[in-house]
């Protein structure tokens, strides 16, 4: 029984590491861009090491409350075209 026990806490463990590498979390940079449009923060971009610009683009939706420690970001379905990082993003004010 205890070697059954230990197989299912080991199946329960990858279960849930599998399912928070799924989640659409950005891997650390720097030199990226935001910006804030209606009730989402854009993040554009930035530097994952010193040699490599990302394209991806992720937004947190500010309308809804979230744990500032655990921010729920989407990631938006299309990229920039290419890598930037030390960008700026401009809105106007009437969207």
């Amino acid at each position: 029984m205890n070697n059954f026990q230990n197989l299912c806490i080991y199946f329960i463990l990858i279960l849930t590491y599998s399912f928070v590498i799924c989640q659409d979390i950005p891997n650390a940079r720097f030199e990226h861009a935001s910006a804030l449009i209606n009730a989402k923060l854009y993040f554009f971009g930035g530097a994952t090491d010193a040699t490599n610009s990302s394209n991806e683009v992720f937004y947190i939706d500010l309308s809804s409350t979230f744990d500032i420690f655990t921010p729920p970001f989407k990631k938006a379905s299309i990229g920039m075209p290419v890598g930037d990082n030390l960008g700026t993003c401009v809105s106007t004010p009437d969207g």
